[in-house]
């Protein structure tokens, strides 16, 4: 039985439905951003207010390195605990990129559209850190009381 399977037999771990939950909502997240990026990148220019460059090459690299970080996801929402490591990396790695992004907007010059990018991954991994504080409180449902 899976970590998944163990979570919904057992309602006492609510922590781990809610975390998966969230890393899914992280997940939607950046195939929002990735898609149009690698297939209409001057659409998410306009519509993210990213700036206007002469090559679009930037944003559809930027896409392809999203997709590769976000398969990292599917581990993490499949079982957590087997994968703890990773499980924190996606949490921490959401929180890092956001910060970066308002750092950057605040002091490196970078564009407006960024600030939206960055309070929405800093207010996501505050949340997914909650959840994952309370996962890992709750404990693994496969170990057993």
């Amino acid at each position: 039985m899976t970590t998944i399977d163990m979570a919904v037999a057992h309602p006492g771990y609510a922590g781990l439905r809610w975390f998966r939950r969230f890393v899914a909502a992280g997940f939607v997240l950046n195939a929002a951003f990735f898609v149009p990026g690698l297939f209409a990148p001057r659409m998410l220019e306009g519509w993210a207010d990213l700036g206007i460059t002469n090559t679009v090459h930037w944003l559809q690299n930027v896409s392809l390195l999203l997709i590769i970080v976000s398969l990292l996801y599917v581990p993490v929402i499949r079982d957590p605990f087997r994968y703890l490591f990773v499980t924190f990396l996606v949490v921490g790695g959401r929180f890092a990129a956001g910060t970066l992004f308002l750092f950057g907007v605040l002091f490196m010059d970078y564009p407006e559209g960024m600030r939206i990018l960055a309070w929405s991954d800093i207010a996501l991994s505050l949340i997914q850190a909650a959840l994952l504080y309370r996962m890992l409180r709750e404990g693994d449902p496969r170990a057993g009381d």
